[in-house]
């Protein structure tokens, strides 16, 4: 992959839009708990990644 100079090119952006991210994170060590509060956080934030369908 690194030998392809698209690849390349579409990594670098990627890198430089998570450079500029604002991360923050909870954690939770038990697994009911955290099962729960991703779905709590994905629902309340209303993120566009987290679809919990079935694939």
């Amino acid at each position: 992959m690194w030998k392809d100079p698209k690849f390349r090119a579409a990594y670098a952006e990627a890198q430089k839009k998570i450079k500029k991210m604002d991360v923050r994170y909870v954690k939770e060590e038990k697994p009911i708990n955290q099962a729960l509060l991703e779905i709590y956080t994905a629902f309340a934030l209303s993120t566009p990644y987290n679809d919990f369908e079935v694939h």
